[in-house]
């Protein structure tokens, strides 16, 4: 009863609002589906529209502008070199145009100041609010559901047999569709699905990462990833900053410490290691040596970002840990499909490379 009260007062507010309001809310959801990722609106426009947004007294619009730049920070590669814009990356409806946002006057300190209200009214807790969030985004899709769609749950005695893949995921798109109340679930793309779905989770818990995409090496974002990791009671909130601080591409001595005691932590972690590694890669300092090949023997599957990162070391600081490197590198020869995407050949090309290097230091040594 509660909720269609709440309802009811929420058309009424509608219904009495002015046509602006309403067609400030259409071109705002717009252009937080797909005008930001259009080239025909300028950066000049772009930057008005967000300026606009965040200075709106209107909820909504503000989570609009919000989402808006989560989800574009959510397609910036993360591989562009320090000072380099990371526009160059590809898009949900092509290649990513480049954007300006960090020229907006006072976005970055809106975004902090946000983040801050909304963390403190969760508690603290952004874990919890994530997990919170998913469940009221998603309420008809439950664990049993998905159980009953693995392929070994309709077999009889434990047998199992080959499945097909790809449609187990156009199975779970549709599931997905429909949950999130398309008219046609089975014509809805993986882009639109992902994009109503974002649209259900509260827009204040992509500001981390946001700010980091849209600020890498900046000081004052950097202090912002500290405070956080320090006031977020979340369990285990390790992994998290240092996916933020490598999205912010900060290399200070302190961040790298807290890669490298992260890396050292005693937890069966890959994903850890992976992106410890991936973070260590960018300085690349002595003392991480050892402790990425340790990590890279320790997890295989993170092991081909290991050797990406240990792969950009000197030779003379390679050559002492040779017998190390030996265990790390020991794999056989792997066959590559040539039609892959540009993108993926690309990145399966680097380990290769990385790899070669690695065991040319081995073979050399005595």
């Amino acid at each position: 009863m509660r909720d269609r009260m709440k309802f009811g007062v929420a058309l009424l507010f509608l219904f009495g609002a002015s046509a602006v309001l309403g067609q400030d809310a259409e071109r705002f959801s717009h252009f937080a589906d797909r005008g930001i990722f259009e080239d025909d609106i300028s950066n000049q426009s772009a930057n008005a529209l967000v300026a606009e947004g965040i200075a709106s007294e209107d909820a909504a619009i503000v989570e609009l502008t919000i989402h808006a730049l989560g989800t574009y920070a959510a397609y910036l590669p993360e591989s562009a070199p320090p000072g380099v814009p990371r526009g160059a990356g590809v898009g949900p409806f092509g290649p990513l145009p480049w954007r300006a946002f960090q020229e907006v006057e006072g976005l970055k300190g809106f975004l902090m100041a946000h983040w801050r209200r909304q963390h403190a009214d969760s508690g603290y807790n952004s874990h919890a609010a994530t997990n919170a969030a998913f469940e009221q985004a998603l309420p008809s899709v439950t664990a049993p559901q998905a159980e009953s769609c693995t392929p070994d749950a309709a077999m009889p005695d434990g047998a199992s047999e080959p499945h097909d893949l790809a449609q187990e995921i156009k199975n779970a798109h549709v599931e997905l569709a429909t949950a999130l109340g398309f008219e046609d679930p089975e014509a809805a793309g993986p882009t639109e699905i992902g994009h109503a779905f974002m649209r259900r989770i509260p827009a204040w818990l992509a500001i981390p990462k946001l700010l980091c995409a849209i600020w890498p090496k900046d000081a004052e974002v950097l202090d912002f990833v500290w405070e956080l990791h320090a006031t977020d009671r979340s369990p285990d909130n390790g992994p998290w900053t240092i996916g933020l601080l490598n999205t912010g591409r900060f290399t200070s001595a302190e961040a790298d410490a807290f890669r490298l005691a992260e890396l050292a932590r005693p937890r069966d972690d890959h994903l850890v290691a992976l992106a410890a590694a991936k973070g260590l890669a960018l300085s690349r300092r002595p003392e991480a040596l050892a402790p990425l090949i340790a990590a890279g023997i320790r997890h295989a599957p993170a092991r081909d970002e290991v050797v990406l990162a240990v792969a950009g070391y000197r030779d003379e600081e390679l050559a002492p840990h040779a017998a190390k490197l030996r265990k790390l590198v020991r794999r056989g020869p792997r066959g590559v499909n040539r039609n892959l995407p540009p993108a993926l050949l690309a990145r399966i090309d680097e380990e290769a490379a990385a790899f070669e290097r690695l065991q040319s230091i081995v073979d050399d040594s005595p």
